[in-house]
């Protein structure tokens, strides 16, 4: 029981949170993206050329996307994700 649990926490030692974070962030704002897009889409559909009112939205997703990829900083990250999950629950 004692060898397992210390290669466990020798595993968990290796891990670099930062990095993990940042690619879990990465991964959830692409998710988000998609999402923000997909509600376009369906506002386009029900809206036609009036939707392009909700371009901005879209572009501001991008924006987020584009700051947690390009950034190795948590708390930028973190406030760019942030950022994303009220976009996508202002839908």
């Amino acid at each position: 029981m004692n060898s397992t649990v210390s290669k466990a926490n020798a595993l968990l030692d290796r891990v670099d949170w930062n990095k993990a974070f940042i690619r879990v962030a990465i991964a959830m704002n692409a998710v988000g993206v998609l999402y923000v897009g997909y509600v376009y889409s369906i506002y386009a559909a029900y809206f036609g050329v009036s939707a392009l009112a909700f371009i901005g939205q879209f572009l501001i997703g991008l924006f987020f996307l584009n700051v947690v990829v390009s950034n190795t900083d948590g708390l930028q990250v973190m406030l760019a994700s942030v950022g994303m999950f009220i976009l996508a629950n202002s839908f």
